[in-house]
């Protein structure tokens, strides 16, 4: 990204991060209608390779400039990217903590019990947007103390209009611009 954008190592870079996998950020029409992420001159959009069809989707339907780094980053570059963003928003992965850990503020989508199970530490730059789902929304199975065979997302329902309503609290806040 650094070279890409003509920065050397000492320039100073904050960037804007949406770690898309298994998050209610794909419905793009609640998200333009929650005004999306307007408030981003550029977003990076990440995710794991094998999700690059569905973040190239959602840089695609985007109204603002995005940078697409699904599958092309290195755990290092990754690092990289996080310890510079000026916010993440992202479903409850291990980008979300690694972020946290790096500093960097961060809207999670969690589900109740992994919350509970595995709040962040640093929780003065974190904030949650909870889904308290219980029953699978495929078998309806409650899924508290095991888990049933399905793999259906368990924070779909989060409002996206919650999420971007933190994302801009957070954006606002911060020291950087």
């Amino acid at each position: 990204m650094q070279s890409r954008l003509g920065l050397t190592r000492e320039d100073t870079r904050h960037y804007r991060v949406a770690w898309i996998g298994g998050c209610v950020l794909f419905d793009t029409a609640k998200l333009r209608t929650a005004g999306g992420f307007d408030f981003w001159p550029q977003l990076s959009v990440n995710g794991a390779a094998h999700e690059a069809g569905l973040t190239g989707a959602v840089v695609d339907a985007m109204r603002a400039p995005a940078v697409d780094l699904s599958g092309k980053l290195s755990l290092a570059a990754l690092c990289g990217l996080l310890e510079r963003a000026a916010l993440l928003v992202s479903n409850d992965t291990g980008p979300l903590h690694l972020a946290l850990a790096l500093g960097a503020p961060c809207v999670g989508i969690d589900w109740l019990t992994n919350l509970i199970e595995s709040a962040p530490l640093r929780q003065e730059r974190h904030r949650a947007a909870v889904s308290v789902r219980v029953h699978c929304p495929r078998c309806g199975a409650e899924n508290l103390k095991t888990r049933c065979e399905h793999d259906d997302s368990f924070v779909a329902d989060v409002p996206v209009e919650e999420v971007a309503a933190l994302a801009r609290e957070l954006f606002r806040g911060a020291d950087i611009a």
